[in-house]
């Protein structure tokens, strides 16, 4: 009878642990993909951003970039948002952060839409861009931070 009853404690704790350690890939790629996706979603704008500048006859077209960006944002965050946090360093928190960071950067960008297609705010315009942008990658090097700190930390390979 004790060796039925450590049998399945051992068949339990193995079926456990494998599960356990499926979790935990899973929100790491979940994780890991959004964040790519986000660095794509934000190259994909920036390299359009440019060929609105100073063309007020683009501002319609501009901001519905701006609106499919935002769509494109909010779709991606959604798998992050639907994890239940784990103590990953704080990398969840400082993705859905930057996923906050994009979506801000949109609303600035349709609110200065017209500075932004004003051919005389040409060099506005650019700084504008290149302040956003700034924001972002600095957001962007605090998760790859985050990530090798959490590789550290937990034996894992980085993405």
């Amino acid at each position: 009878m004790k060796n039925a009853g450590l049998l399945f404690l051992l068949s339990f704790l193995v079926v456990f642990t494998s599960c356990n350690n499926q979790t935990i890939t899973s929100y790491n790629n979940t994780i890991v993909a959004a964040h790519e996706e986000l660095l794509k979603i934000n190259q994909d704008f920036s390299s359009q951003y440019e060929v609105f500048i100073g063309k007020p006859k683009s501002k319609a077209q501009f901001q519905k970039l701006i609106a499919e960006a935002k769509t494109k944002i909010a779709e991606a965050k959604k798998p992050v948002e639907a994890l239940i946090p784990i103590n990953d360093e704080g990398m969840r928190d400082k993705v859905l952060e930057m996923f906050l960071a994009c979506n801000n950067t949109m609303y600035v960008f349709n609110l200065k839409s017209d500075m932004i297609t004003n051919p005389a705010k040409k060099e506005e315009a650019l700084m504008l861009f290149l302040t956003e942008l700034q924001k972002l990658k600095s957001l962007d090097d605090e998760i790859r931070e985050i990530q090798i700190t959490y590789a550290q930390n937990n034996n894992s390979q980085l993405r």
